[in-house]
């Protein structure tokens, strides 16, 4: 039976991204708390992200920009979903998550930024479809530069 994980809440500090090419660079090493339910239960897990963290936002194409774009100056937690996403996918979930439950926390906390749910969903389905490729794959050599615990 699939186990069903849905983020509850986010707790993300206000951060210093720099923009540099075609990624973002982490200027300041930050905490992020995400919470979760898992088959009924409560959990969290804490990622520390060290300065010169690098992510590429959301990774949409730019001929899908006007409905889903790779960043958001002015939703942080929307932007969160993709750095924390590429931190589980270069991690390959920490030995935590499975893919699947890495994908549905990347649409939980697009839903908690105020996403609709279908735009939360098309962007799943496309993690589906395309990003279950780049499962283990730490293209911007970040991977050592998060860790993430249970709390």
């Amino acid at each position: 039976m699939k186990q069903e994980l849905h983020v509850t809440a986010i707790e993300a500090p206000p951060t210093c991204w720099l923009k540099k090419r075609d990624c973002y660079l982490l200027q300041i090493a930050t905490k992020v708390c995400v919470s979760y339910t898992l088959d009924g239960k409560e959990y969290k897990v804490i990622f520390k992200f060290k300065p010169d963290y690098k992510c590429d936002g959301l990774s949409v194409p730019k001929i899908f920009q006007w409905f889903l774009p790779s960043w958001d100056d002015n939703n942080r937690i929307y932007n969160w979903a993709g750095i924390i996403h590429d931190a589980l996918y270069g991690n390959k979930g920490f030995d935590v998550f499975t893919r699947e439950q890495c994908d549905s926390i990347f649409r939980g906390i697009l839903r908690i930024s105020g996403i609709s749910r279908f735009k939360a969903g098309c962007a799943d389905k496309a993690l589906e479809w395309f990003a279950c490729l780049h499962w283990g794959d730490d293209n911007l050599k970040c991977s050592k530069l998060v860790t993430m615990e249970k709390v």
